[in-house]
């Protein structure tokens, strides 16, 4: 399978200002035919989230499989899955060359500045 070069198309599904703050909510979707990079994870700026600077990010991963986070320092998603379980201790590791299951993951940033 292709590994994934980049977060697949985002749509906006809703924009807001709370107090000083821009509030704008993403989603895009994974079809589970490609998979996630095998290292380095995807790059996701505040550009394209229609910020100038990220404060805050809150991600859904949805029904893809995968949990995310984001590293504010290099603008870069990540995406990690379970390793191993034994008992009530589950071990999660990146999730490099994984498929991540069709669905959608949601995305609700803030920040300052809209682009």
């Amino acid at each position: 399978m292709t590994a994934l070069s980049a977060i697949p198309t985002l749509t906006q599904v809703a924009r807001t200002q709370f107090g000083n703050k821009n509030v704008v909510c993403w989603s895009f979707s994974m079809d589970g035919s490609k998979t996630w990079p095998a290292s380095g994870g995807l790059s996701l700026t505040p550009a394209q989230l229609g910020l100038s600077t990220l404060e805050q990010i809150f991600i859904s991963p949805g029904t893809t499989g995968l949990l995310y986070s984001y590293d504010y320092t290099n603008y870069v998603l990540h995406a990690y899955t379970s390793a191993s379980s034994t008992g009530a201790t589950a071990v999660l590791v990146e999730a490099n060359a994984s498929t991540p299951a069709s669905g959608t993951v949601s995305i609700m940033a803030i920040g300052k500045g809209v682009n």
